[in-house]
């Protein structure tokens, strides 16, 4: 958080017009001695005239004249000595005031940019003693050049020019520390009343500002103040500076935020205890008075509540007092700081609000929690009492946690105490066996971590039981290993199974292509033979069988492809999938009687022969499905997401009820009879089998007399399931596919 405080050149002005007033004194109290001497003489020469000459009555009147004068330059004389005293003590008050200012004060010499004073703020600001700082320039420390390319001087002669112009000036500056840091202060500048024309800089430390700010937001955070009171700790006024007359009633008052100055003008010339809203908290309005007697530094907390303000809004504010000094006068008032503590105090409650609910959460936690010092233990909680089966009414404080570990489990935590106490931060639960006072073992998880208890390191540890958990984990590991032993033996009869399977299927599908090679062959040597004698029913009944015969083949094929496709290996390449697809789209559709629109489709990471039946698959469906239509067109495209590359292939043939889409992945499963559409019913099955082993998904959306769309997924080429053997380049889609994917 940046926030700017500016500094306030009242008390500042107020101090140099004081000066300036003291300097006009000192001209004064010359003069004075200077016609006081003239007056002397001239008396002393009429005396002595008067006792050495006749006395005629002129010369008796100028002698007595003369003398008149002398003892009215006389009583001038005292009464000067009378206003220099008061001014001394106001001095006094401002050089306190300028000395002890929250800003650093500086007094430069415009033309020649000498500092002629430096307070001790000055010098905590710039890290060096105040007694140097009047040696040098006020340029000595700055940054040249300054954040915005002006050379410190030029930036200087310029806020001198400002300030003749307008009376004060206001920058700020970038300066180097004493240790080399570099810090940004708001530089306001005025000029002293007089001849000389000095000015008076107020330097204030912005980060310092911006750090105290950034402490305020961060307690805001973290005690969850509401909007309301965040505004109020936004807002908090600086501290108060005032002065009391002899008779304790408010002559000064400093400081303080600008919404309050109006009310703090209104309590000068009153009492304390005459202001409303004002009320002793550490101590009574009769103790204050009897410390103002005594002459005492005192501190006093007050309640203060403004008129038309709320209860629930009221401050706390924290009074340091100290006598003034007395300057021989005999009578002194009091001086002091209002600091502005209710933010602090609400912290300080809530922080107590926060250890009783810590304290009450480790009292009431099942967990073992213990705070010891190399083993000797300061505290432990009835949890660990508990867990360690400790007897009612003795106790663990005092005691060594060491000797409730077991000896390797002891000597494991002394070291990893040792480590902890050097890298000072926390260590993760890690798991310790413990000899309860009953002789029995628990076994638990032990984390760590190092606080500060009484100004000393101490650890704090927590012990959590996992004796139940630990034997879950035993019995668990028992049930697999006789599980492993099941999964085995079933996974063997399984792929018996299977292989019995798989030659049976084989066995079939051979079997059954020599009866249907057999049909579709004798169904053309009857035409033949018969020729020209044959009758048209009889020869569309030979056409039929044949066709049956020939479709069955190619059921049979399906099957077999579908089969292949759960023995053959991936063997994932870059493939580049607009080439494919292009090279697939022109066989589908050689005679360019079908539009395709191919965009987006992007170089993939997969088995190349395997996504080309993906491709023939779903573009030989759409050229199928969408040449009824006068326009048939395709369109192919990609969309790429976080994890995965989706693809889509849409046409504007006859479409499909959606209700039956998931019935379009499965093995023979059709939604058009083949008089409407030829086809096996093996296609899509293939494409699920293929882009799931890909580790991809499929599905399909589709209207009727509308068209249909069918979407595919594929990884990313990080996120592919199968291993990368090699960066080859992208395959050749014109290349024909493998045997063993066709």
């Amino acid at each position: 958080m940046n926030v700017s405080l500016a500094a306030k050149p009242a008390g500042a002005a107020t101090g140099a017009a004081t000066l300036a007033g003291a300097v006009s004194v000192k001209k004064n109290w010359e003069t004075a001695l200077l016609v006081l001497a003239f007056l002397v003489l001239f008396a002393m020469t009429a005396a002595l005239l008067f006792l050495l000459i006749p006395r005629p009555a002129a010369l008796q009147t100028g002698a007595y004249f003369l003398l008149g004068a002398a003892a009215t330059s006389a009583l001038l004389l005292v009464r000067l000595v009378r206003q220099e005293k008061t001014l001394r003590l106001g001095d006094v008050r401002v050089a306190k005031l300028i000395e002890y200012s929250p800003d650093g004060i500086l007094l430069v010499e415009p033309s020649t940019l000498n500092i002629r004073y430096a307070n001790r703020r000055a010098g905590q600001i710039l890290g060096i003693s105040p007694e140097r700082i009047q040696t040098g320039k006020i340029t000595d420390a700055a940054v040249d050049p300054q954040p915005d390319g002006v050379a410190a001087a030029a930036m200087a002669h310029q806020m001198a020019a400002d300030t003749f112009a307008h009376g004060e000036a206001s920058h700020v500056w970038r300066v180097r520390r004493a240790g080399g840091t570099q810090v940004n202060l708001q530089v306001r500048s005025i000029v002293l009343p007089g001849e000389n024309h000095v000015f008076l800089v107020s330097l204030v430390d912005l980060s310092e500002r911006s750090a105290l700010q950034d402490a305020a937001t961060r307690a805001e955070e973290q005690l969850r103040l509401t909007e309301a009171r965040f505004r109020h700790l936004a807002q908090m006024s600086s501290d108060w500076y005032w002065e009391t007359a002899p008779d304790g009633r408010f002559s000064l008052l400093e400081g303080g935020a600008e919404a309050e100055q109006a009310g703090m003008r209104q309590m000068i010339g009153r009492l304390p205890w005459e202001i409303r809203g004002f009320r002793p908290i550490a101590c009574s309005w009769h103790e204050v008075r009897a410390h103002w007697q005594a002459r005492r530094v005192y501190r006093q907390i007050l309640r203060y509540q403004a008129p038309g303000q709320d209860a629930s809004d009221a401050r706390v504010l924290e009074v340091i007092a100290e006598p003034l000094p007395d300057l021989g006068s005999g009578h002194a008032g009091y001086r002091g700081v209002v600091q502005d503590i209710t933010s602090r105090r609400a912290t300080e409650s809530r922080l107590a609000e926060s250890e009783e609910r810590f304290r009450k959460l480790v009292e009431l936690s099942m967990d073992g929690v213990v705070i010891h010092e190399h083993g000797r233990i300061a505290y432990a909680n009835p949890g660990l009492h508990a867990m360690l089966k400790i007897p009612e009414g003795e106790s663990l404080a005092g005691g060594d946690i060491y000797a409730y570990f077991a000896p390797d489990c002891a000597r494991a935590a002394r070291a990893r105490e040792n480590d902890l106490r050097e890298i000072g931060d926390a260590v993760p639960f890690v798991e310790r066996r413990l000899r309860r006072s009953d002789g029995t073992w628990v076994e638990v998880e032990a984390a760590a971590s190092v606080i500060e208890l009484s100004g000393r390191k101490m650890i704090q540890g927590q012990l959590r039981d996992i004796s139940a958990r630990k034997w879950t984990e035993r019995e668990i590991l028992r049930l697999n290993a006789s599980l492993e032993a099941r999964v085995e033996e079933r996974t063997a009869e399984l792929k018996t199974a299977n292989g019995e399977l798989e030659a049976f299927s084989y066995t079939v599908a051979h079997d059954l292509r020599a009866p249907l090679r057999a049909i579709d062959g004798y169904s053309h040597m009857l035409r033949f033979d018969m020729g020209e004698h044959l009758s048209p029913e009889v020869s569309r009944d030979l056409s039929l069988i044949g066709s049956n015969a020939r479709k069955m083949g190619q059921l049979i094929d399906g099957l077999l492809n579908f089969a292949r496709l759960g023995r053959s290996g991936l063997q994932p390449q870059r493939v580049d999938s607009a080439a494919l697809a292009a090279a697939v789209a022109h066989e589908a559709a050689p005679d360019g009687n079908v539009v395709f629109e191919i965009s987006g489709l992007p170089e993939v990471w997969a088995d190349a022969a395997m996504l080309r039946q993906v491709w023939v698959n779903l573009i030989g469906n759409a050229v199928k499905f969408s040449t009824q239509t006068g326009a048939p067109r395709v369109q192919i495209e990609c969309q790429t997401g976080d994890s995965e590359l989706c693809f889509a292939v849409r046409d504007n043939g006859c479409g499909f009820d959606p209700k039956y889409a998931a019935k379009l992945f499965g093995v023979f499963q059709r939604l058009h009879s083949t008089q409407e559409f030829d086809g096996t019913g093996v296609g899509l099955a293939i494409v699920r089998r293929i882009v799931e082993r890909h580790g991809g998904r499929v599905w399909a959306e589709g209207v009727p007399g509308e068209g249909a769309c069918f979407y595919f997924t594929l990884p990313h080429a990080g996120g592919a399931p199968a291993a990368k053997t090699a960066q080859k380049p992208a395959v050749n889609p014109l290349s024909p596919p493998d045997k063993n994917h066709a």
